[in-house]
């Protein structure tokens, strides 16, 4: 059966978002209808959404088509009781198990929803420039066990940890938990609500409306983006709004002067932007055209997430070598000041060389 233009923009969407939640894993998909029910795919998606294991969910090699219904329906369980998707959402899990396009939509709709709408309460925190306060709080997107020995061992692993491998996969395996523990609803980042800017009271806006939101408070940082004018998801098809956004995240990396508003180069800057995340996207610029909502948003949330965890590790390098730097010359000072008579100023110094000792740990 061939696949529909909008079909294919959402498995090119989707499949964005879950090559970043599998990312830590080493593991990625081609095309999420075909390859989501394959090996343990499943598995890691889960324990990515939830922060947790399930034994019952293992490989989905080599299973009958019942036995694949049966694992669909204790997957939607094991995501009501995280709270990751609503008690009254109702899955079809045969035509889900059979790969139903609508059915397998509508499910992997209400986990980005989910991350969506998490991004959104926290985008003021993340996006702010203090690098001191920025780095108080690591943004995770697993929630973890806080009553868990795992959890308690994970509150000093550093900032520093990466996006390619091994440093990744123990920061996520860390935070993901033991079987069968319930997690806190993100409680490592509820100090990042505190510093938000709109009412989190209220019902959540629709997720379309927090990704315009989140992409023109980005905009309205750089001096070409507050030219810009940003009100739908399909003018993301303008070259200007994607390598603004790229721009804040790494500056000057993609020269908008230079390079045509077309199709050639909206595909260039997907794939740098593949290229600077390490993470496979198959979105293309015929589905920015498009302007699905369940497409656009997916990627977006797969955008965001990862390009604000690369923003906190990038000051967090800096931040350490300013740090190493100021240690550095602090030592040298102390060291000057046992070798002469200036004992006034040998305390001063000792708390100099101690102050930038203890801050290359809290980065």
């Amino acid at each position: 059966m061939e696949t529909s233009e909008l079909d294919l923009s959402r498995i090119h969407g989707f499949t964005s978002w879950i090559n970043m939640r599998l990312m830590p894993f080493e593991q990625g998909l081609n095309h999420i209808l075909t390859d989501l029910m394959k090996g343990t795919n499943m598995k890691m998606l889960l324990q990515s959404v939830t922060g947790t294991t399930t034994e019952k969910i293992q490989s989905f090699e080599k299973l009958s088509p019942e036995q694949i219904r049966t694992r669909c329906e204790w997957a939607v369980k094991h995501l009501k009781e995280h709270q990751v998707i609503p008690e009254d959402v109702q899955v079809d899990a045969r035509l889900f198990a059979v790969r139903s396009a609508k059915h397998v939509f509508d499910l992997l709709w209400r986990l980005v929803e989910h991350d969506i709408w998490f991004l959104w309460e926290r985008i003021d925190f993340l996006l702010q420039d203090d690098a001191v306060a920025l780095l108080s709080v690591p943004l995770k997107w697993i929630p973890t066990d806080t009553s868990s020995k795992t959890d308690k061992l994970h509150v000093d692993v550093s900032l520093l940890a990466g996006f390619g491998t091994k440093d990744v996969v123990d920061d996520v395996m860390t935070q993901a938990g033991q079987p069968g523990k319930k997690p806190g609803k993100f409680s490592e980042t509820e100090q990042m609500l505190a510093f938000s800017k709109r009412n989190l009271t209220k019902k959540y806006p629709k997720p379309s409306a927090c990704i315009i939101e989140m992409i023109q408070i980005v905009l309205q940082k750089l001096p070409e983006g507050r030219r810009i004018n940003f009100t739908k998801l399909n003018e993301l098809s303008d070259l200007r709004v994607l390598c603004s956004l790229v721009n804040y995240f790494v500056p000057n990396l993609i020269p908008t002067e230079i390079l045509l508003n077309d199709r050639w180069s909206l595909n260039l800057t997907l794939a740098i932007i593949d290229d600077v995340l390490c993470c496979k996207s198959n979105l293309a610029s015929e589905d920015l055209v498009l302007g699905d909502e369940m497409s656009i948003c997916a990627f977006m949330c797969y955008f965001f997430l990862v390009f604000l965890k690369y923003r906190q590790n990038e000051i967090a390098i800096r931040r350490t070598e300013e740090i190493r730097r100021r240690h550095y010359n602090a030592v040298q000072k102390l060291r000057a000041t046992n070798q002469s008579d200036q004992v006034e100023d040998r305390p001063r110094v000792e708390q100099e060389v101690f102050q930038c000792s203890a801050g290359k740990y809290n980065v």
